[in-house]
């Protein structure tokens, strides 16, 4: 590794410090945690007797650390409700199946640790600052210009092979470079698949930027422009899987915006149950699959399907032999020859959370994961809101969902995701005349500020539930439903 990948490891802290002070609120918050994700390297400092120092790590101590010297109220204004359980449960998991297995506490706590790195502070950090129709809006924007900003790397990498973590950081690039004619990109992401899903992602978040008008222009550009430049680019990444959740997820958001319909957004969100609950149980031969992929999509595809489902069976058997609690860490939920070597590849995050902390663990991972984007899906789609408003919030809700579908058959976790979740559970957990109240307060000083100047990508902060506002502003109306608010064509004429 070079110098500077400890200059940006640790540096970062600071950095994250004048961006919070620059951008206070959940904009700063936005912009630690998107351009973090973007341009951090992947890697782990070991220190003995501490916790590692990650990626995650100094993303969240930065966001936490400025949090808490500038908006101290906001960051303890959560409060926990039946929604927040579940990721409770996940991240403490770890202690009783370690406990369970022969491993001490200290294994327990470290690798509690990791999952709150992971998953528990990137969801409080989103319950504290995610918690209003504009926070939503500036979501979905900054996660599109996370995929804006990586378009000239992925054009360098795609034609000139994944050079630049090795060049800048001296971090290896991953083996599965080539496929489909070409160079899959990776720029600083662990793998070509994680970057894959990332570009889905700012791709659908760009998506609803567009169709929901959150945003007209950047810079001059219209907001179609950089979106066509987008999915080109998430199209040359050349991950199969995370193409098909792009259009499967677009899709979805463009039949919610016509109907405002929330089943299909429903039953999407129930097939990874289905299919851990086939998988788990060996309900349903999978091998009929294999063939129908082998005539769609290609023998290669087919192939690799086969080949996960393979070992698959061989890990769930695994599993199974310590179905509560799993086998708790250090690889225990492997399995492996009589030499050492592992004779199946684990591939799908869901089936190494059920050989790591059993059923429970799993349980309680993708019932947050599913449970809460599906509890916004049936309330937000109600026309009492504005798809102005509740478009962004679906949007978000639909990329949760797919990051539970990726999870199905590969491993990657990007901390944007556990801060949307926990920004959804915070929206739930608010009651619609909150709700309303932060709304006509955004909506008023919205008029008075402009939505994207020349020099800054957001606008001055102004007030939502998470954070107050300390400058004037105009009266606000009283008003006790969104029943009571203008409609959707009328704020188009005045905007």
């Amino acid at each position: 590794m070079t110098p500077l990948v400890q200059i940006a490891m640790y540096g970062w802290i600071p950095v994250s410090l004048i961006m919070f002070r620059e951008w206070r609120g959940y904009r700063g918050v936005l912009f630690c945690f998107v351009a973090g994700t973007v341009f951090l390297p992947e890697t782990i400092m070991q220190f003995g007797g501490i916790p590692d120092y990650s990626k995650f790590a100094a993303i969240c101590y930065g966001v936490l650390l400025a949090a808490a010297l500038l908006d101290p109220r906001a960051l303890l204004s959560p409060r926990l409700s039946w929604y927040d359980l579940p990721i409770v449960v996940y991240c403490l998991i770890p202690i009783p199946s370690c406990l369970v297995n022969g491993l001490s506490f200290t294994d327990g706590v470290n690798y509690m640790i990791t999952h709150a790195l992971e998953w528990g502070l990137p969801y409080f950090i989103g319950r504290a600052f995610l918690s209003s129709f504009a926070a939503f809006r500036s979501t979905v924007f900054a996660v599109f210009l996370g995929g804006l900003a990586c378009i000239p790397f992925c054009l360098f990498e795609a034609r000139m092979s994944p050079i630049l973590s090795r060049v800048v950081y001296g971090i290896r690039s991953p083996w599965n470079a080539e496929r489909l004619g070409g160079y899959r990109p990776c720029i600083f992401f662990e793998d070509g698949l994680q970057l894959g899903l990332w570009m889905t992602a700012a791709t659908l978040c760009g998506f609803a930027v567009f169709r929901f008008k959150t945003h007209r222009r950047l810079y001059g550009m219209r907001i179609g422009y950089l979106l066509s430049m987008l999915l080109v680019t998430t199209i040359l990444c050349r991950s199969t899987g995370a193409l098909v959740l792009l259009i499967a997820s677009m899709s979805l958001v463009y039949l919610w915006q016509k109907t405002r319909w929330p089943l299909p957004i429903i039953l999407l969100a129930l097939f990874p149950i289905v299919y851990m609950g086939l998988r788990v149980t060996s309900t349903y031969n999978f091998s009929h699959v294999g063939a129908v992929a082998k005539q769609t999509v290609g023998a290669d595809r087919a192939q690799s399907f086969e080949f996960r489902t393979d070992n698959e069976d061989i890990l769930i058997e695994r599993a199974l032999q310590s179905p509560l609690l799993g086998w708790g860490g250090f690889g225990r939920n492997r399995v492996k020859d009589d030499l050492g070597k592992d004779i199946a590849i684990t591939d799908g995050f869901w089936v190494i959370l059920l050989g790591s902390h059993g059923l429970v663990g799993l349980v309680s991972f993708y019932l947050s994961l599913l449970a809460i984007p599906m509890l916004c899906v049936l309330r937000f789609s109600s026309r009492r809101y504005r798809s102005y408003d509740s478009g962004a919030l679906i949007a978000v809700s639909v990329l949760v969902v797919i990051i539970a579908l990726d999870g199905l058959l590969n491993a990657f976790t990007t901390i944007v995701y556990p801060l949307c979740l926990g920004g959804l559970a915070t929206v739930l957990a608010t009651r619609d005349a909150v709700l309303m109240k932060t709304y006509l307060e955004s909506e008023l000083l919205e008029e008075e500020t402009p939505t994207v100047t020349t020099r800054k990508l957001w606008p001055q902060p102004f007030a939502d539930v998470a954070g107050g506002y300390s400058g004037n502003h105009p009266r606000i109306p009283k008003a006790t439903s969104f029943d009571t608010i203008e409609d959707e064509s009328s704020l188009n004429e005045t905007r």
